[in-house]
């Protein structure tokens, strides 16, 4: 067991209820707001995953072990722990950076010295950035959990996972980008953001 703030933490086996309630605590403290509809995809991603690391083994007796590892500041947590905080890094770091780039291309197209062709560009680009946002909370779940999940597999495994993953986020009314790459998530900022 780990302890996160207040709150301790069992193993990744724990009951599903058990983990969303962890979940729950982990996004209220990392966002100061009340958990979301993305609440509910933490268990469903961490069963999943548990559940193919499972087959794995049965169908070609490879051992997948989905444990936790030392995490800064906190000492050893269990992966599920180390996912849900992952995904609220990686959002706070992509949404932060896609509002700046927002508002600078809303002065840009504001200014009065703004060239017609570069204010078409500027616009494409607004309305490129608003479809990321649509799509953001789930590219932010596959994300945190291809780096912290799917790792562990053999890597034929891979886009098994991520299209069960992602097909659990569309059952929930969370489409995932165009394309999905971890690294287009992840960005720059994300990256300095997460170490």
């Amino acid at each position: 067991m780990v302890s996160w703030g207040t709150f301790t933490y069992t193993d990744d086996g724990a009951a599903p209820e058990v983990l969303e309630m962890q979940a729950k605590a982990i996004t209220e403290e990392l966002s100061k707001q009340p958990a979301g509809v993305v609440l509910l995809m933490f268990p469903m991603i961490h069963a999943m995953v548990v559940a193919e690391a499972k087959r794995v083994f049965q169908e070609a007796h490879i051992r997948v072990y989905v444990t936790g590892a030392p995490f800064e500041g906190r000492g050893r947590c269990s992966a599920y722990a180390q996912f849900v905080v992952l995904y609220h890094k990686i959002f706070q770091a992509r949404i932060s950076e896609l509002f700046a780039q927002l508002q600078n291309i809303s002065k840009a197209v504001a200014h009065p010295n703004a060239q017609v062709e570069e204010m078409e560009r500027w616009l494409k680009t607004k309305k490129d950035l608003e479809q990321e946002q649509e799509t953001l909370m789930a590219d932010c779940l596959l994300a945190a959990a291809a780096i912290v999940y799917f790792s562990a597999f053999p890597q034929m495994y891979y886009s098994q996972l991520m299209a069960k993953c992602s097909g659990l986020c569309e059952a929930r009314h969370l489409k995932s980008g165009y394309r999905f790459r971890v690294a287009s998530v992840l960005g720059p900022r994300a990256v300095e953001y997460c170490a």
